[in-house]
Formats: C-alpha cells, structure tokens, sequence
C-alpha cells in the first residue's frame, strides 16, 4: 500500500533515529539515506512538500536504519555508493571506501596535471 508522505517529517524521523543511535552527523546521514531511498537529489526531495511512500520503502529505510545504528554499518555500503571527484563510486564489502583526504588528493594531483599539460600520462590505481 502506498501513501504520501511529507518529506520534512520523514527527515526528523530518520535523524532522530540515527541521532538515538549516536550517529555522529544524523542530519547529513538522513539525508543521504533519502537520497537513495528516493533515487532523487537533495535539492529536489527539499523542494516537495509530499512523497508517495511505499510499504517497501519504509520497510528498507527501517532496515538501513538498522544496518547502520545496530550493526555499525559503513554508510556508504548501505547506498552502495560513495561520491568520488564528482562521480559515484560503487562500494560494497570487501572494497576500501575512498577517504574524503584521498579526494582532495586526487583533485589537487589533476589540477597539477592540467597545468602541466601531460596528456600523455596515464595513472592506475
């Protein structure tokens, strides 16, 4: 069965829980929960009032929930995802979750690059 529901309640729901759990960023967790949940950005789920909300939805939410407060779940295991230098990288386990220290990395390198103007080169991680 299929209701609507509003977003801005079912954000204070997922923080709330994830905060309970001691999340350390509950706020930014949620968001990203619904995120996947949604399969929509932040910016557009900010912008509706009402959601439809699938028995199915709730029952995976809750399970997310679960992974990550009881199980201590990487997060991003949980979406299955991570943003890389503006991508999306698939993670799930065993593969290493890059660190937000190695994106900087890797943007600071490719600005290096550029200015070098080394098309040549090529780099395999």
């Amino acid at each position: 069965m299929q209701s609507d529901t509003a977003i801005c309640e079912l954000f204070r729901v997922v923080a709330t829980k994830l905060g309970d759990g001691k999340i350390e960023q509950p706020d930014q967790e949620a968001w990203w929960l619904l995120e996947a949940l949604f399969k929509s950005p932040r910016s557009r789920l900010m912008c509706e009032v009402r959601l439809p909300f699938s028995e199915s939805q709730q029952e995976k939410i809750d399970q997310w929930i679960h992974e990550r407060v009881d199980e201590k779940k990487p997060l991003q295991y949980i979406i299955g995802y991570v943003p890389f230098c503006g991508i999306s990288v698939l993670v799930r386990p065993p593969i290493l979750i890059p660190r937000p220290e190695t994106e900087e990395w890797t943007a600071a390198l490719i600005k290096e690059l550029r200015i070098a103007q080394m098309p040549q080169m090529k780099i395999l991680d």
